[in-house]
């Protein structure tokens, strides 16, 4: 979890409210359970030799970090698809809101959101960089 997600949803779930949270897998970590009374996913796939199967030249120049924006890419589509498919349709979850938190997150959102009528928030948080 990052830091935001750490401090925030726990208060969400202290005044209440049911909390899922989906954050990044690198494969060393469990892929569902509750920490602190928030439900964290974390679905994990090891593709990371795909994408630079598929892009252009241009892309294969970004070198090792080709590998960082496919595991991010990855993480949006299996994130998706066990928010739709699994929590909702399966499990038969209610949500109110989606909140993505940086851009790692966006394409997750907008692809769940688009499939439901319910609120998308997306805020970008520093990038880790400057200031």
């Amino acid at each position: 979890m990052g830091t935001y997600a750490e401090n925030v949803c726990p208060r969400f779930v202290e005044r209440g409210r049911d909390v899922s949270l989906f954050t990044m897998n690198d494969g060393s970590l469990k892929t569902r359970e509750v920490m602190r009374g928030v439900e964290v996913h974390r679905p994990f796939i090891d593709a990371s030799e795909i994408l630079p199967l598929f892009v252009t030249e241009d892309l294969r120049k970004w070198g090792g970090q080709i590998k960082f924006f496919n595991d991010v890419l990855i993480y949006n589509f299996l994130s998706a698809t066990k928010f739709v498919n699994d929590l909702i349709k399966k499990e038969g979850y209610k949500f109110d809101i989606i909140s993505a938190h940086d851009w790692l997150s966006a394409i997750a959102g907008i692809a769940s959101k688009n499939r439901f009528t319910f609120c998308f928030s997306r805020t970008l948080h520093g990038m880790g960089q400057g200031a």
